[in-house]
């Protein structure tokens, strides 16, 4: 071999080091920004949008429209089987969920209820 194509894959091969160290570099930062995003704060509540049509308001746990103008907010634990302050939902039924501002009028009712 002479000493170009020595050079020549050397310098390949740095390259080559430099693309895997920037790769695992990436992964890693992919990992720990996904894990921040998908992270719920315990003081949050969320509306979430069903493909019925109808939107449930509360805190979300586990892995994260226009609203019409009047809105009556029921509270779960009023029906006849008494079921407990909380519901589970088939995430397929979703379509989507966002966080509710804290001045925006749903807020304002829960605060309301829950005498804050």
């Amino acid at each position: 071999m002479d000493q170009t194509s020595q050079s020549t894959g050397s310098r390949t091969k740095k390259i080559l080091w430099l693309i895997i160290a920037i790769g695992i570099v990436v992964v890693i930062l992919a990992v720990v920004f996904g894990q921040r995003a998908s992270r719920r704060k315990a003081d949050i509540y969320e509306a979430v949008f069903l493909d019925n049509n109808q939107v449930y308001f509360g805190k979300l746990s586990g892995e994260a429209g226009e609203l019409p103008s009047q809105v009556d907010l029921i509270k779960l634990g009023s029906e006849l089987h008494g079921p407990r302050d909380e519901m589970i939902i088939n995430r397929e039924h979703v379509i989507f969920y966002e966080e509710i501002g804290d001045q925006s009028e749903i807020r304002k009712l829960i605060r309301k209820d829950k005498g804050e």
